[in-house]
């Protein structure tokens, strides 16, 4: 070959290619999965067929270098197959490389600027290098006086088989798209089916983020053979959940998610959204105390979030669950290096205060229930390079063994966060067993008012005796068969097949097709993909207790669900019509799930969650099927005028109030029932609780919280764990005396 056509052949064939698919992989996929050169190697083996062209170049490029292989079929072959590649690429790259043209003309004097320009313009020059290939082979044949050398057709005509089974492939994505957002239950479940065949995630994410596919190429042909009548947002959400069984938030945020093109398009919102970049827990205390007269705990969890960020706030998001029967009765936040303790109000108005103050980047932090023993905690703003601390504090019934000697100490558990969370950091909740000197008393009594400036009128008294507890006769177990359960279905199976033997099971295991059916007998395995949204299945099978008649329970196992077609009003209605009715819920995977986010927390719900993300789903279910088995210890909470305060009540601590009247605020509350709200509202806010009719903020002045007609929470009336060097303190306190009262004893003596 000539000089000149060697070099051309040789940058534009192999290095050039070469260059923008190492910029593609190593540089672009930073920027985020949107890119549209990623869009045009989606998988693997295109990310094959493209590195193929240098590689195939070269070869040739070497051959006629050394001027061999000159009759050889083979390097025609590969030189068609090369063409073809090159000519699809070039192409779909065809506007871009006119851009690129006119950017590398521009920017010929930066040398960055003009090779970035001639990127887009490598699958034509190697479409050029690949014909110049083939017409050198071809003339080095004819001066070897070797007769007509075949091959680039059957090149051509392989690459051809190949690119048309990834177009079927597309195809079949985009088609099952299109069938999987159909009205008809039949017809979408086969969309969904036919969908999930095809490894075109690329073409999946598209047309469920925005309708289509990224390419020119696509959108003249392929486009217009599928295209129909549009979808809504929330149908394509929905199906991007079904297919792939991830959470649809990835389609809405930010594709480009690095330095400073990332951004947080839900501060101050409800949601609590994918991890953010650079925001962390970066350190967790948990601290707990006992009234053991009582049989209640009190839990304090400190958390310091930091946001490794040059620039921009963040606001650290996340929803954690409460052990049954817990209510936050603390928050806390670090101003300027001192604790400032919350202010109790109704939800709309310490979220309107939070909100508020949000906007003009101050320092709030906002907690609020979110569902069955479940509460949002969010802070803002965690300033760049720097950090926010705030402190939590749950009260929460003690699960006292049956000999009354000892109890357990359920924990709080994380179920979503917008922040990441080191494996080996200490310091999170974790369950505890305490012993106990004695059983809790028969009789204890608190006084009935938050505040002690007025002398209390009414007492709150807890009996307590060891007793049967609440048994179903009849219980059905809705599992979930979602890609997130894969790695819990073992465990599930079986903790399901140690359920109790007087019991009636019914098992319900999600399909596509809902409600699903249902089931007598355990599976010996079940398969999990794609998401399968649980609420027709759950109302089927409380339909199916209902008419059975008597106690039931329904026992619902499931990853996180972050699509629901509707509420879950339609189950909280059905269990407050029925009272024999108990739904427990039991998430063993962390994720959003706004089903259960939007069951109002009510005694007919019992959440189990907390227990199985901490210890698995096979312990929690075992202390279930045991607590409905065997006798243990059972406390009833009243409230009654204290002359009526039997002679015999042990006096217990606040905490004993604060459970009560979670309870009482539970049973009263009825959504969209004013009168039922305003009844729960004075139940709670005395107590200084977090219900689902009041909630709590902490703003950065006392101006803040006097324009939003918010009061603080006195800090002699939190409740407190006693800190260690207090502790200390008061032994050593002790000891001196002692110790002096026994030198002056001897003293006396001599």
């Amino acid at each position: 070959m000539k000089t000149k056509t060697t070099v051309f052949t040789l940058l534009g064939g192999v290095i050039l290619p070469l260059a923008a698919l190492t910029f593609n992989l190593f540089i672009i996929s930073d920027c985020g999965d949107d890119a549209f050169f990623l869009g045009l190697m989606p998988t693997p083996f295109h990310i094959a067929l493209i590195a193929f062209v240098p590689v195939a170049n070269f070869i040739a490029w070497v051959c006629l270098k050394r001027k061999c292989a000159a009759g050889s079929r083979l390097l025609r072959a590969l030189c068609g197959f090369t063409v073809g590649v090159c000519l699809v690429y070039a192409l779909e790259l065809l506007p871009l490389a006119f851009m690129g043209m006119i950017v590398c003309a521009l920017g010929f004097w930066y040398f960055g600027v003009g090779l970035l320009g001639l990127l887009p313009c490598a699958p034509a020059t190697a479409l050029v290098s690949a014909f110049l290939f083939r017409s050198r082979l071809t003339a080095a044949a004819k001066e070897k006086g070797l007769p007509h050398v075949k091959g680039f057709a059957f090149g051509l005509l392989a690459f051809a088989l190949v690119w048309l089974i990834l177009l079927g492939d597309a195809a079949l994505a985009y088609y099952g798209c299109r069938k999987g957002v159909s009205e008809d239950p039949a017809v979408s479940v086969q969309g969904v089916r036919l969908a999930r065949c095809s490894s075109r995630a690329d073409v999946i994410e598209a047309y469920c983020r925005r309708g289509g596919r990224a390419g020119w190429l696509w959108s003249v042909f392929w486009g217009r053979i599928f295209d129909t009548a549009e979808a809504s947002v929330e149908a394509r959400e929905l199906l991007y959940y079904r297919i792939t069984g991830k959470n649809p938030a990835y389609l809405r945020s930010s594709r480009s998610r690095r330095g400073f093109l990332s951004w947080d398009g839900l501060v101050g919102g409800e949601k609590v959204g994918g991890v953010l970049e650079g925001l962390s827990l970066k350190d967790s205390v948990y601290d707990t105390t006992v009234d053991r007269v009582a049989g209640t705990g009190y839990c304090e969890w400190t958390m310091t979030f930091a946001n490794s960020k040059s620039w921009g706030n963040a606001e650290a998001r996340c929803r954690i669950v409460l052990p049954p029967g817990g209510v936050v009765s603390r928050l806390t936040l670090w101003v300027n290096g001192e604790e400032s303790e919350a202010a109790f109000g109704t939800r709309g108005q310490v979220r309107r205060a939070y909100e508020s103050v949000v906007r003009r980047n101050r320092d709030p932090v906002l907690v609020n229930v979110c569902g069955p023993d479940q509460v949002q905690l969010q802070c803002f703003p965690v300033p760049a390079g720097g950090e926010m601390k705030v402190r939590l504090g749950v009260t929460l019934p003690l699960q006292v063994a049956l000999d009354g000697k000892s109890a357990r100490f359920p924990a709080p558990a994380l179920v979503s966060r917008n922040f990441s969370v080191s494996s080996n950091l200490i310091g999170l909740p974790a369950v505890e067993t305490v012993s106990l000197e004695n059983p809790p008393a028969a009789v204890a009594v608190a006084k009935a008012q938050g505040d002690s400036a007025p002398p209390p009128t009414e007492a709150i008294v807890q009996t307590s005796s060891v007793g049967k507890p609440w048994r179903p006769s009849r219980v059905a177990f809705v599992i979930d068969t979602s890609l997130a359960m894969a790695d819990s279905m073992d465990a599930t199976l079986a903790a399901l097949a140690q359920a109790p033997a007087g019991l009636t099971k019914e098992f319900y295991f999600t399909r596509d097709e809902s409600p699903a059916k249902l089931e007598t007998a355990l599976p010996q395995a079940v398969t999990c993909c794609g998401g399968r949204p649980a609420l027709g299945t759950l109302i089927e099978a409380l339909d199916s207790l209902a008419a059975a008649g008597g106690p039931a329970a329904l026992v619902w196992i499931h990853a996180g669900e972050p699509v629901v077609q509707q509420a879950g009003d339609a189950l909280a209605l059905k269990l407050r019509k029925n009272p024999q009715l108990r739904l427990y819920l039991c998430q063993v995977a962390s994720g959003d799930c706004p089903l259960v986010e939007s069951m109002s927390p009510s005694v007919g719900v019992v959440s189990l969650t907390a227990d199985a993300l901490l210890g698995g789903v096979g312990p929690a279910l075992k202390r279930l099927f045991a607590d409905w088995s065997a006798e243990s210890w059972l406390s009833e909470r009243r409230k009654v005028p204290v002359a009526e305060v039997p002679a015999a009540a042990a006096p217990a601590s606040d905490h004993l109030g604060r459970l009560w009247a979670a309870e009482e605020t539970a049973r009263v509350f009825r959504t969209g029932d004013p009168v039922a709200l305003e009844k729960a509202q004075k139940t709670a806010l005395p107590w200084h609780i977090v219900t689902a009719a009041t909630g709590a903020v902490v703003l950065e002045t006392k101006e803040q919280f006097a324009a939003n007609a918010l009061e603080q929470v006195s800090s002699s009336s939190v409740p407190t764990t006693p800190e260690p060097a207090a502790l200390l303190s008061l032994g050593v306190v002790v000891f001196v005396f002692v110790a002096v009262c026994f030198i002056r004893r001897r003293r006396n003596a001599a």
